[in-house]
């Protein structure tokens, strides 16, 4: 392709060429499905070892050593992992199974694992105190949920 440029003398309509190969789009799905793989592999490996540690810490003063920040934290970002796996198979939908697999098993991880693991730990950092009502700890437990 060729069209006018200036050259550094002033003078106008000296060529500019340029050169355009194609796509490997083969490539790149296949890199593509290698990540989902991965995903899922680290995210089933992640249930594993947050089991683990749940069992470490499965007494109160245990889940009361625990960071709730951390588990926040990680809780967050395998959310947002998921979704964005989810809108990536969305947008390449020849990828769709790969992708929606991965966000499931992040989905999984999120939903269940880590979110029962941070109930556990705002539970030992928070017992109930007499003459507190059940409502004041449902509040809380809502607004602790509305954060995610």
């Amino acid at each position: 392709m060729e069209g006018p440029a200036i050259d550094s003398d002033g003078e106008c309509f000296s060529s500019i060429s340029l050169n355009a190969t194609s796509l490997n789009t083969e490539a790149y799905y296949n890199k593509a499905v290698n990540y989902t793989l991965m995903v899922t592999f680290i995210s089933f490996l992640q249930v594993l070892l947050l089991i683990r540690q749940m069992e470490h810490s499965n007494t109160q003063s245990g889940a009361a050593k625990v960071s709730i920040l951390m588990i926040g934290q990680q809780a967050l970002m395998d959310a947002y992992v998921c979704l964005l796996n989810l809108t990536s198979g969305i947008l390449v939908e020849s990828l769709f199974n790969a992708f929606a697999t991965a966000a499931f098993f992040k989905f999984v991880v999120f939903s269940i694992f880590e979110m029962r693991y941070l109930l556990s730990i705002w539970k030992a950092r928070r017992p109930l105190q007499n003459g507190e009502s059940w409502e004041t700890m449902r509040r809380e437990l809502s607004v602790l949920y509305s954060c995610f």
